[in-house]
């Protein structure tokens, strides 16, 4: 069984094995529930069964008298069958106030997982695109900054040139840095919306 604490660092940062132990477990939780209910609904229906038929023999048999030590006996077995099929009817109720207790239960937390499952999904979505933001601004630096170390090497190479090359080439070298200033100072920005530092 995969568990939340050997789950919780994914190796994909947009990876959400953690979250999928956590429902699963959940999941697993909601089938004990049912199986528990189901479980207290047959023991329930065997004890007030039981019960009934306990009630029904005892008072069957109250149609004979006898006197003397042996007539106590006889009344004192048929009040105490009686007894204990009034107990097993009431452990019957018993149980059958605990099976709904179960399926409350078990409702309140299919509907708060509901509730907590699209907040989720919304914030893995929204995580998502913020990451690929960054590595888009990650992509756009890295070509900015070769843009930038390009033109510094033309321009560092060429010995002699015209005026206007050497214009030319300083302002491809300007724009290259004002671009890569740009996606520099878009990383932060887009590391705030992940909550990360860039």
């Amino acid at each position: 069984m995969v568990r939340f604490s050997q789950s919780f660092w994914d190796k994909d940062p947009n990876g959400t094995t953690g979250y999928e132990a956590l429902t699963k477990r959940l999941k697993d939780g909601r089938k004990l529930c049912d199986t528990i209910s189901e479980f207290l609904k047959q023991r329930s229906k065997a004890e007030d069964d039981y019960g009934k038929t306990l009630i029904r023999i005892a008072q069957q048999a109250s149609g004979f008298e006898e006197m003397g030590s042996l007539g106590e006996a006889w009344n004192s077995l048929r009040r105490e069958t009686e007894s204990m099929g009034t107990s097993h009817c009431e452990v019957g109720r018993k149980l059958d106030e605990l099976d709904r207790k179960v399926k409350g239960f078990r409702d309140d937390q299919r509907n708060e997982t509901a509730k907590l499952d699209n907040k989720m999904k919304k914030l893995q979505k929204d995580k998502k695109i913020a990451y690929d933001n960054v590595i888009k601004a990650k992509r756009q630096y890295e070509l900015r900054c070769k843009e930038l170390d390009s033109a510094v090497e033309s321009l560092e190479a060429i010995a002699t040139f015209t005026p206007k090359e050497e214009e030319k080439l300083k302002a491809k070298k300007s724009q290259g840095k004002n671009r890569a200033g740009k996606c520099r100072s878009a990383i932060p920005v887009v590391c705030k919306d992940l909550g990360t530092d860039p």
